[in-house]
């Protein structure tokens, strides 16, 4: 093997450990997301998963950071619904001016606390 394909073997390489690191600080970002608009909404995850038509177990590995095969866009849209937010603020980081938004409106409306 010449330099070269030594090198883009090595960029293949660590071109795939980069997005499957990547992939999972975004899996780890929606679960902590879905925990902390769950808690502000005093919802349990079977109420949750009751409300977004998925299982129990389902949100417990989303929160966990357990998603071994993703989360589908049905089941994210779903289960922002159940949580009031946009879909979107599931993959926010604290940062997002959505995500600050809706953090504070779940916080000022004591109606849903």
């Amino acid at each position: 093997m010449g330099a070269f394909q030594k090198f883009l073997f090595h960029v293949k390489i660590h071109g795939v450990s980069e997005m499957k690191e990547s992939t999972e600080r975004m899996y780890q970002k929606i679960g902590e997301n879905v925990y902390r608009f769950r808690v502000l909404e005093r919802m349990s995850q079977a109420r949750l998963a009751e409300k977004s038509q998925v299982s129990a177990a389902y949100v417990s590995q989303i929160e966990g950071f357990r998603l071994h095969k993703g989360i589908t866009c049905t089941a994210m849209i779903n289960i922002a619904e159940a949580l009031n937010v946009p879909a979107c603020v599931l993959l926010a980081q604290e940062a997002c001016p959505k995500y600050l938004e809706c953090l504070q409106q779940t916080v000022i409306y004591p109606h849903r606390l």
